[in-house]
């Protein structure tokens, strides 16, 4: 690993840190726990991806759809499922910065989850 990867590391893991002392419900996350599940991969485009940050993803997508137009994505999508899955609080306003914040955190390491998901899926044949 380079010196700038393992830096780039660290303050990840710093960002992370605070984080959860400000959301302490997020340890408890069920995005954290599918997130750290190494066989939690599937195929997309061909390349593996990482189940939880593919609902990451998704939820940003439909998050910021209902802050800007209060328009819900689906019939059967709730904000409370959102709040439980990446253990949040509060309502969208207050809700939104807090989980853009943890996708700054996550999606910034999203090409080097890429290469952890290649290696993985390669170990694997």
């Amino acid at each position: 690993m380079g010196q700038n990867q393992s830096n780039s590391t660290e303050l990840k893991l710093q960002k992370l840190g605070a984080f959860i002392k400000r959301n302490p419900d997020f340890q408890k996350s069920a995005f954290l726990n599918s997130y750290c599940d190494e066989n939690n991969y599937f195929i997309m485009n061909g390349t593996p991806m990482n189940r939880a940050i593919y609902n990451l993803i998704i939820c940003k997508r439909d998050l910021s759809l209902y802050h800007k137009t209060n328009m819900m994505p689906h019939k059967n999508w709730r904000i409370t499922d959102v709040k439980n899955y990446f253990g949040l609080k509060g309502k969208i306003k207050a809700l939104l910065p807090i989980y853009l914040e943890l996708c700054a955190i996550f999606l910034d390491s999203e090409q080097t989850l890429m290469d952890a998901g290649k290696k993985i899926l390669e170990d694997e044949k």
